[in-house]
């Protein structure tokens, strides 16, 4: 109780970016609420007025009411990651000004219990957000089964109506959700340790989560890798691990000729997800605590202090550069010479490894030579 009255001044600090974005979140969920109850009565009155025939035919091409949930979930999703970078950088503003750095600098707190307080609220307001979403989800998909079901009943598929509204699914995939959201706020945190210009950390905080991807897919392209390579094969399980899959099952309703196609969005490796994004958020836990006792207040003119991510940053745009001008060449340059070039093609790649290198290492060097600083 002594450490958290201790707190209670920077608690209040940090409290005010939190309390912005939990704003902004609840009306991102009344937004959503909205719209799925609009998309219901709209369904319900197609039946009112079209009777069961019409009903059941809109209702056979969705599952799981995807055209109704899962996509106002998608859409709630992103403008709920669009919230959290937001936070991450709001929460950063104070503590990237010199003169308020230096102010929080005098204050009695540790950097690491400024980390802790600013990690711990921003978490709580995104969960406590994220817990009245999926609450809200549940409690009007609860409310429109119990109204469906009773149509299902007089159709063909009522055998498999039960499949159709699945609330503990539903539940169980929330979480995973919300544990990609809880790494990807962590991981814009982590990013604001490491740049030292707000905007650019998150510019470079997109491209890092968004590398893995490109490189993959140039990389198969560059070197003509089939699906069976061992490369492929890692880089689909460690997508299908970090953002997921579903499962198409083919179901055949008895006394019904059409088969009908429904898609089970049973997670096949939800265990290994939520464990994946479990390790992820405590070890970026770890890696803020430790970055923030290096953080220097005077060295905010430099864009990466830490000198070892900054040639972790110098490598990975040399990567991506390299097979970026390689897929310029590919994709654009060689359809319009009519001809495939090896050396061609792997003179592009070494260009592009020379240029991109020499481009980041001049960002990675933005404000050297400046004089040092003290530590937070």
């Amino acid at each position: 109780m002594k450490s958290i009255k201790r707190l209670k001044p920077l608690i209040k600090l940090e409290l005010k970016p939190v309390l912005g974005v939990g704003i902004y979140l609840m009306l991102v969920n009344i937004l959503c609420f909205m719209n799925i109850k609009q998309d219901m009565n709209e369904l319900w009155r197609s039946y009112l007025s079209g009777g069961i025939a019409q009903f059941y035919e809109r209702m056979n091409r969705i599952d799981r009411l995807r055209d109704l949930f899962w996509n106002q979930i998608y859409y709630t999703i992103g403008l709920y990651f669009m919230g959290l970078i937001v936070l991450s950088l709001i929460s950063f503003k104070q503590d990237k000004n010199l003169e308020t750095g230096r102010f929080l600098k005098s204050l009695p707190f540790t950097s690491g219990e400024r980390s802790f307080v600013k990690v711990l609220l921003g978490s709580l307001g995104y969960t406590i957000s994220f817990a009245i979403y999926a609450l809200g989800l549940s409690l009007m998909l609860g409310n429109y089964t119990e109204k469906l079901t009773e149509v299902y009943e007089v159709t063909p598929i009522w055998q498999i109506s039960g499949q159709l509204f699945d609330i503990p699914e539903l539940l169980v995939l929330m979480f995973v959700v919300y544990l990609l959201g809880l790494a990807l706020y962590l991981f814009c945190i982590l990013v604001q340790y490491i740049v030292s210009h707000q905007i650019g950390s998150i510019a470079i905080a997109i491209c890092v989560i968004g590398a893995p991807f490109f490189l993959l897919r140039s990389i198969s392209a560059c070197f003509g890798l089939d699906r069976e390579s061992v490369i492929v094969k890692f880089g689909e399980w460690f997508f299908a691990l970090a953002l997921g899959g579903h499962v198409p099952m083919q179901i055949t309703v008895a006394g019904y000729e059409q088969k009908g196609e429904f898609y089970s969005y049973i997670q096949y490796m939800l265990g290994y997800q939520i464990i994946f994004y479990i390790l992820v958020s405590i070890g970026l836990v770890v890696a803020i605590r430790k970055l923030s006792k290096l953080q220097l207040l005077e060295e905010n003119d430099k864009l990466i202090p830490v000198v070892g991510l900054r040639w972790f940053f110098i490598i990975g745009v040399t990567l991506c550069g390299g097979f970026l001008v390689c897929d310029v060449y590919l994709y654009f340059i060689e359809p319009l010479l009519e001809t495939s070039s090896i050396v061609c093609k792997w003179l592009s790649l070494v260009l592009g490894f020379v240029a991109s290198f020499m481009i980041a290492k001049k960002i990675a060097c933005i404000g050297l030579g400046k004089r040092k600083g003290v530590r937070v």
